[in-house]
């Protein structure tokens, strides 16, 4: 899914609860939970971001590198 058809796409997602640290939400199916840096699809992390945009710099940066396997 391209950004600029993003809102139709989240208006799927569902909060279903929440509280003042966590949520818990409806993902639809094919939704993307997170970018993964090769195209401008929407994620769930727009989703997050715009309903709660005080996330933005919660957690820790992740590289990701060819050379690092798990």
């Amino acid at each position: 899914m391209e950004k600029d058809k993003g809102d139709s796409a989240l208006k799927d997602v569902a909060v279903l609860w929440e509280d003042d640290d966590s949520a818990a939400l409806f993902k639809p199916a094919g939704l993307i939970v997170h970018p993964s840096g090769r195209g401008e699809e929407i994620t769930l992390c727009d989703f997050v971001l715009r309903r709660w945009p005080q996330t933005k710099n919660v957690g820790e940066s992740l590289v990701l590198n060819k050379e690092l396997r798990i």
